[in-house]
C-alpha cells in the first residue's frame, strides 16, 4: 500500500533539477511537454504558497542554461553544479538546508536525480551514487517526494 505524504507549506521546499536546454532533445516531445507543464505548475503553486523553490543546472557551459520558461519563474538564478548527484553537491545541499524546510519535492529531467545513469555502468558506481544521495538528502530533509518520467528515449 502506498504511503500518503501530507505536505505542510511551512515545512516544504521545491527542488527543480537540470531542466536544461541541451537535455531537451533527449526527451520525447510529449514527455517534455509534461515535464515543462508540471514543473511550471509546481513552481507557480509553490511561490503562491510561500514555499521556497531552488533550481539547479548541471555544467551549464556544456549543457546550456535552465529552459527559459522555467528559469523565468524561479525566484533566484539556478544553482550551478559539477557533480552528477544534485544533493551530493555541497553548495546545493547547503542551500537546501538553509531553507530550514524538512520536506522536499524533487522534480526535473531525471539525470542528476537518483541514481544517475552514468553510475549504473558499474555496481560500485551505482552504490556510491545511492549512498551520496541518501546521505545528502537525509541531512537536509525528513521527507522527500521524487517525481519520475513515464518515458525516456
Amino acid at each position: 500500500m502506498a504511503r500518503t505524504v501530507k505536505l505542510d507549506r511551512t515545512k516544504a521546499a521545491v527542488l527543480i533539477i537540470d531542466v536544461q536546454e541541451r537535455l531537451v532533445p533527449a526527451i520525447e516531445p510529449a514527455a517534455l511537454a509534461r515535464v515543462l507543464k508540471y514543473s511550471k505548475a509546481l513552481v507557480g503553486t509553490a511561490k503562491e504558497m510561500g514555499i521556497p523553490v531552488l533550481g539547479t543546472e548541471q555544467y551549464p557551459k556544456g549543457l546550456g542554461p535552465m529552459v527559459k520558461e522555467i528559469a523565468e519563474l524561479l525566484p533566484a538564478p539556478s544553482l550551478q553544479k559539477m557533480t552528477f548527484s544534485c544533493p551530493a553537491d555541497a553548495g546545493i545541499a547547503k542551500a537546501l538546508a538553509d531553507t530550514g524546510r524538512k520536506q522536499v519535492i524533487v522534480a526535473g529531467m531525471e539525470e542528476g536525480l537518483f541514481p544517475h545513469g552514468v553510475s549504473s555502468a558499474s555496481e560500485k558506481g551505482l552504490e556510491e551514487e545511492r549512498r551520496l544521495f541518501y546521505v545528502a538528502l537525509t541531512r537536509a530533509a525528513d521527507e522527500v517526494l521524487l517525481t519520475a518520467a513515464a518515458y525516456r528515449r
